[in-house]
Parts: structure tokens; C-alpha cells; sequence
């Protein structure tokens, strides 16, 4: 016994399988059109073997089922010549060690046939019929290979592309064809057959599914008897199911029941109507009121449908105008704290005003244990005089006896403490003052950064608002081209802009996320290569969602040289991503050279490559570091040569800001981008210079600090000497232009840098 029971685990599955195998082959066996034509069977059999099953038991069962229904000589011969050729195809190719193909499958299938042929030759009429139950015949094998081969290779969860969709259609009517005219006791059990299949089909699928069954199902019956009647019967079971809601199931087999009444007796859609038929249903009903709700959603979890859409147009477009109003609010935000930030500046009181204020407060602080106070607080004279003392200090910076008019020396008893206190006040005052520009100076540079944050949420909220749409037929495309390649995907998106394709969102089970496949399938539908950008784990058990963007079209080279003048250059530099198809490359020159001015750079360029990261308008940029770098007490500037290449496009945006000449070699020519702004740091309000320029695949940019152009004899002379330049490779170009900079100097005036870029389509 323990034997038997580890063999059923062990192979429970496979005994499952063809438990259903054998049932199958009985329905199709007995299923026929116009009850002389039977070509299901064979075709079946022949199918499951391409399919790769078991030879010698679908023979075992054909021969069952076939001789079954056909127990004659001309049955059992029959059967044999079919089993015989089948089991013939599967040995050849299992001594060749290779797997059948679909047009040996149909050649043998057609040999398997020579029995059926000789017993049915009788007559022009029965050589006719014989002819197109063979087309059929061969047919019927490759609709089982498709729509079966669909659910075995991708499993039952898979989308079917519209092919197998026609196949497995068809595979349900013949299937429907074998399950006519089932009778038990005389009662009519076909018709309670396809009433609960259409009542499962409404509770795990949708109503039109089961209308679209219940039609399948009337036309396999139609086939059968040469009726059409079986078709409106059925097609009215669907209808009615399909107006009843999934949550009051009841009603939906008492509709079935009602219609089925109607028709029985008013209609005549019977050619003999009974109570036997009625009670039929009356089960069926029974039985599907008894299956658990429970039990109908486990079996939704075998259809490639769920419930809800991990891609759903409101993801994508519908929460686009939320979005787009609370980006547009934060950007009023910003944009009122920017006010806000500006409006608070302090404002300190003209020398005038404080020198009034400050008279008054010494007055009340210092002389009020003078024995003359009343008298001097009176005195407008004795107060102007304070006061104008006061205003020769904010001049002088201090005071002195000699500033002390005749009135306050022959009036103040204390003059020299005076005088010491006004000096004190001074001193505090001018500290005060210089915390006040400070704090101004503070309140401003964050008033930058507001408004540059504020524009950030413009442009966010204008993108959000930009002609994006979703592509049905690209999506639907997509999807049939990933299921011809056994890739299991439910749902796709595909987003496009102004200029095309913009993004394709999938939802594809977890075990084909990395399946390399998925790559060919989007270039044969949108003839362009794509990376993928993000995965996520979805909600749903077994599903990701999977990102991709069209890849950069172009790629870039780069090559580098440098040398110092002291032990530390002061001319830093970066190139790096700063989104899917940007690059920035930067070349920032300190003042001076040696530590402070790579320091000096350093911090500049750090900060401007974080910005730019960030999403940061290069406008934004330039007039936020430019604050940054102003307040110090010390001269401190710098340079920057920056570059923003889009390698989609092949454009590229040069910002230039009090620095050198950059360079684009094209093939035999070449053109200078030049600035004419002032370094950053000078002046609080520094423009960039911004130009664009369009690039073709193997142009040359050339980006040199001014420690390698000043040595030229001109600008003009620098561009020529890059254009005749015949380097190949971006790297010796860079060095070679950095040995011809040294050797015109006879010692080191300032660091060299030198970045060299090729744009190359991909």
C-alpha cells in the first residue's frame, strides 16, 4: 500500500493529465459533423504526440475510445492502421533523437487513414465525404497543436494571441459536437452540460465569455445534429446569464431555467419537450448553487485575468491632472515663500535714522545722573549736537574731542566719557549692521533656491500636462508578439510623446522578468533598441511590472589629459549620467592655482553637477552657486565650461561662463563656441552663456581650460590645430593637444586640463 501511494504522488500529476487525455479522446471520438463525418479523434491523438506525450498510451487510449463507439471489423481495423502509423512516427524520431515536426505529424496522420479510406470509398458521395474528413482531419491537428500547445507551454494563466484564440474556438465546438445528444434515462443531459459551463464561465470569467461560450457550444451541438436550433437555445442561456450580477448568482440558473421553459413550450425549440429535461436543469442548478464562492475565486486565479490593472490608464494618465495641481501649488508655494524670503530682508536704517536713534539712547543711558539732564534732554540744540556727533563717526568710523562742537564743550561736564560711549555704540553699531547685510545676504541666496525650486515644479507640472498617449494598437502588437514567444504578459502600455515612443510598461509574471527574449520582441515591434529602466514587485502575487526606455541612440567617447603647476591643479572636472540619455561634462578653473583654487573649484563644481542631478535650469545653476561663492570676504572665482550632451538626440547645450573656447571638429571642419560673461563670483547677477548645438555621429568636442588656449597664438590658431589633428582615438587626441600647449611654453604659466568627446551613433 505504501508503494501505490508514493507511486500516485510521485506521478500525480501525470495521471491527472492523462485521466483527461483519455476522457478528451472518448468526446472526440464520438464528436462528428452531420453524424458521417469524424475526423476529431485521430487528430487529437496525433496533436497530444507532437505535443510530446506518451506515444504508447495514446495509442492504447485511441484504440479504447475509437473502438468503443465503432465495435465492428471495419472499427478494429480502422483503430489499428491509425495506432499503428502513430506509433511509428514516434519511434523513427525518438531513433533519430530529434522532436517531430508539425509536417511529418500531418504525413503520417494522413497514412494512419488508409483503413478509414478503404472502408469508406464505396460511393462518388462517400469518396467525397472521406476527402473532406481528411482536410478536416489535418486541419483539426494543427488547431489542437496551437490552442493546446498555447496552455501547455505558457500554462492556463497566459493571454492567447488571436491565432489560437480562432483554435481553441474551434477545439470547443468539436468538443461541444462530442457532448451532443447525451441522453440519461431519456432525459437530455447536454443541455444541463452547457448550462453549468456557461454559469462557471460567468462566475470565474465575464458575461461575455460565457455568451461567447454558450455560442461555441450551440454551434459544436449544431454541427452534431444539422440543426441550427441548438444555437439559439444556447446563445439564450448566455444572454440571460450575462444580464444577472455576479453577487445574486442565484437568479442566473433560474433565468437559464425560465428561457429554457419559454422556448420548450411556446417556441418548440424541441422536437419533444419533457418534465425529463426540466429536472435536468433543476440539478444543474442545484449542483452550481452548492459550489462554494470560495471555490470559483481559486479558479480565477488560473486565468491570465485578474481583478483591478497594475497598468491601468489611471495610473498613467488619470491621476495626471492630481498631479499636475499639486505640483502647480507647490510651485505658487515656492514661489510666495520666495516673496516671502525677499520681503523679510531687514533693510537696515539709513546712517541718518540710526544716528538719531543712537543719540537718543546715549542720552537716556549716559546723562541721566547729570545734574543737567532735564535741561540737555530739553535742549534741541544739545541733541542736534549729539547727534551730529554721531554722523561724523558714522563717516570716520569714530570720534574725537576736535569733533565735538563749541555747545557740547562748554555745555557736558563729561565729554570724554561721552565721547568713549559714542565710540562703543559705533562699534556695536557697525558689527549690527554687517550681521544685517549677512542675514539679507542669507535670506536672499534662499530666495534663490526657492524660486529655482518653484521652476522646478513648473517645469514638472508642464510635463505632466504634455502630449503623452497611450498606443492601443502598439500595446496590443507588443502583447501578441511576446505571447508567439512564450513570454506570459497581461497587460501593456505603451506611452508615447512628441517624438515617439516615450515608454512601454509591462505586466508580465515574475518568472519571464528576465527572459532575454523580451529585448527582440520590443525591437521587432518598435524597430528601436530599449533598456530597462525599473522593476517592481506588484501587489498580485507572481506579477512585476517592468519599465523600458528607448536606449541612446549615440554613445560617447572620452578622452582626458592634464598638468599641473604646483602640486594641487586648480582646474577640477567631472563628466558623468544626469539622466537616462544626458551626460554633463564640466571643466571648472579656480582662480590662481595650487590647493585654494582646486578647493575654490571643487566646491563649485560639486555643486553645479549636484544641481544639474537634481533637475536644476541651468540659469538656476549659474545664479545659485554664483550666491554661494559671492559673500566670502576674499576674492574667490572661478571659471566653468560645461557641456550637456543628449545622446537620444545628439544635441549638446555648452553653458560658458567666464571661461576658454570650446571646439566641435567635424570631418574636415571645425567651429568655435566661445562666452562672453565674467567668471562666477564677481558680480551677483551672472548670466550663462547657453548654446545649442546639433552633433552627427564621429564629431569631436574639445573643452580646454584657458591654461591650454592662452598659449596658443589665437583662438583661431587653437581651433585650426584641432582640426587638422587626425587622431582617431579621443585619447591621444587629448594628449597630443596637451604635449603642443606645453611645448609653447617654456615653463608652466597656469594648469592645462583638456576633456576630448566623440559622439558615435550606436
Amino acid at each position: 500500500m505504501a508503494y501505490k501511494s508514493n507511486f500516485f504522488a510521485k506521478y500525480k500529476k501525470e495521471i491527472i493529465i492523462y485521466c483527461v487525455i483519455f476522457l478528451s479522446l472518448l468526446i472526440f471520438n464520438r464528436a462528428s459533423i452531420v453524424s458521417t463525418i469524424a475526423p476529431f479523434g485521430f487528430s487529437l491523438a496525433f496533436a497530444l504526440v507532437l505535443l510530446r506525450k506518451n506515444a504508447f498510451i495514446l495509442a492504447i487510449m485511441h484504440f479504447v475510445t475509437y473502438f468503443i463507439f465503432n465495435i465492428s471489423l471495419s472499427g478494429f481495423v480502422i483503430a489499428i492502421s491509425t495506432i499503428s502509423v502513430l506509433i511509428l512516427l514516434f519511434l523513427i524520431f525518438k531513433i533519430l533523437k530529434k522532436p517531430i515536426n508539425l509536417t511529418c505529424t500531418l504525413i503520417f496522420a494522413c497514412l494512419s487513414q488508409a483503413g478509414y479510406i478503404y472502408y469508406n470509398i464505396s460511393s462518388m458521395q462517400a469518396i467525397f465525404a472521406t476527402t473532406l474528413s481528411l482536410v478536416i482531419g489535418m486541419m483539426f491537428i494543427y488547431i489542437c497543436y496551437s490552442s493546446l500547445g498555447a496552455l501547455l507551454n505558457r500554462g492556463i494563466q497566459s493571454r492567447l494571441t488571436l491565432d489560437e484564440n480562432i483554435c481553441l474556438g474551434i477545439f470547443i465546438i468539436a468538443l461541444f459536437s462530442g457532448l451532443s445528444g447525451l441522453y440519461i434515462f431519456d432525459a437530455n443531459i447536454t443541455s444541463g452540460i452547457v448550462m453549468l459551463v456557461i454559469l462557471c464561465t460567468s462566475s470565474v470569467l465575464s458575461g461575455h465569455t460565457s455568451i461567447y461560450i454558450s455560442a461555441l457550444a450551440g454551434l459544436g451541438c449544431a454541427l452534431y445534429f444539422g440543426s441550427v436550433t441548438p444555437i439559439a437555445v444556447y446563445v439564450a442561456y448566455g444572454l440571460v446569464t450575462s444580464c444577472i450580477t455576479i453577487k445574486k448568482r442565484f437568479l442566473a440558473p433560474i433565468a437559464i431555467i425560465l428561457a429554457d421553459l419559454c422556448m420548450g413550450m411556446f417556441l418548440n425549440a424541441y422536437a419533444y419537450y419533457s418534465y425529463q429535461s426540466l429536472i435536468v436543469l433543476l440539478v444543474v442548478a442545484i449542483i452550481y448553487m452548492s459550489i462554494p464562492t470560495k471555490f470559483f475565486a481559486y479558479l480565477k486565479g488560473f486565468s491570465f485575468r485578474y481583478d483591478g490593472s497594475l497598468t491601468d490608464d489611471f495610473l498613467v494618465s488619470g491621476r495626471k491632472d492630481i498631479l499636475t495641481n499639486k505640483l502647480v501649488k507647490l510651485s505658487e508655494l515656492f514661489k510666495q515663500m520666495q516673496v516671502a524670503y525677499r520681503n523679510l530682508s531687514v533693510g537696515e536704517l539709513t546712517r541718518a535714522e540710526a544716528s538719531l536713534a543712537l543719540s537718543e539712547e546715549l542720552i537716556k543711558r549716559h546723562c541721566s545722573k547729570c545734574p543737567q539732564y532735564n535741561n540737555c534732554l530739553q535742549n534741541e540744540a544739545i541733541k542736534n549736537a549729539v547727534t551730529r556727533l554721531f554722523e561724523f563717526g558714522m563717516q570716520k568710523d569714530k570720534v574725537s574731542m576736535l569733533d565735538a562742537n563749541n555747545l557740547l564743550t562748554t555745555t557736558c561736564v563729561s565729554l570724554n566719557a561721552m565721547i568713549s560711549e559714542v565710540n562703543n555704540s559705533l562699534t556695536s553699531y557697525f558689527e549690527y549692521e554687517k550681521t544685517l547685510k549677512n542675514e539679507d545676504q542669507g535670506k536672499m541666496l534662499i530666495a534663490e533656491q526657492l524660486g529655482g525650486t518653484a521652476d522646478i515644479f513648473t517645469e514638472l507640472s508642464s510635463s505632466c500636462q504634455s502630449a503623452q498617449k497611450i498606443n492601443n494598437l502598439k500595446s496590443k502588437e507588443l502583447l501578441d508578439e511576446l505571447t508567439l514567444n512564450n513570454i506570459v504578459a497581461n497587460e501593456i502600455k505603451v506611452l508615447e510623446g512628441e517624438n515617439g515612443v516615450v515608454e512601454v510598461i509591462i505586466a508580465i509574471r515574475n518568472c519571464d522578468v528576465t527572459n532575454p527574449l523580451i529585448s527582440n520582441c520590443l525591437h521587432e515591434v518598435f524597430r528601436l533598441d530599449f533598456v530597462a529602466s525599473e522593476r517592481r514587485m506588484s501587489p498580485l502575487s507572481g506579477w512585476s511590472i517592468l519599465c523600458f526606455q528607448p536606449a541612446p541612440r549615440y554613445k560617447a567617447t572620452i578622452g582626458f589629459a592634464s598638468s599641473s603647476k604646483a602640486d594641487v591643479s586648480g582646474d577640477t572636472y567631472t563628466f558623468t549620467k544626469i539622466s537616462q540619455t544626458k551626460m554633463l561634462f564640466a571643466l571648472a578653473d579656480g582662480m590662481g592655482h595650487g590647493k585654494r583654487a582646486n578647493q575654490i573649484s571643487t566646491v563649485a563644481l560639486s555643486l553645479i553637477e549636484n544641481f544639474y542631478k537634481a533637475g536644476f535650469s541651468s540659469q538656476t545653476i549659474i545664479s545659485s552657486v554664483n550666491k554661494i561663492l559671492l559673500p566670502s570676504n576674499e576674492d574667490i572665482f572661478t571659471t566653468l565650461d560645461a557641456l550637456v550632451v543628449d545622446l537620444s538626440s545628439a544635441t549638446a547645450d555648452f553653458i560658458k561662463i567666464g571661461s576658454s573656447i570650446s571646439v566641435v571638429k567635424s570631418a574636415n571642419t571645425s567651429s568655435i563656441i566661445s562666452c562672453n560673461s565674467l567668471p562666477l563670483g564677481i558680480v551677483s547677477l551672472t548670466k550663462p552663456t547657453v548654446q545649442k548645438v546639433v552633433l552627427k555621429s564621429q564629431d569631436v568636442i574639445v573643452l580646454a581650460s584657458d591654461g591650454v588656449v592662452d598659449v596658443f597664438d589665437s583662438q583661431e590658431d587653437f581651433c585650426n590645430f584641432v582640426n587638422n589633428e587626425r587622431h582617431a582615438n579621443v585619447q591621444m587626441l587629448a594628449t597630443s593637444l596637451l604635449e603642443e600647449a606645453e611645448s609653447r611654453c617654456r615653463e608652466h604659466k597656469d594648469d592645462m586640463t583638456i576633456i576630448t568627446i566623440k559622439i558615435s551613433a550606436c
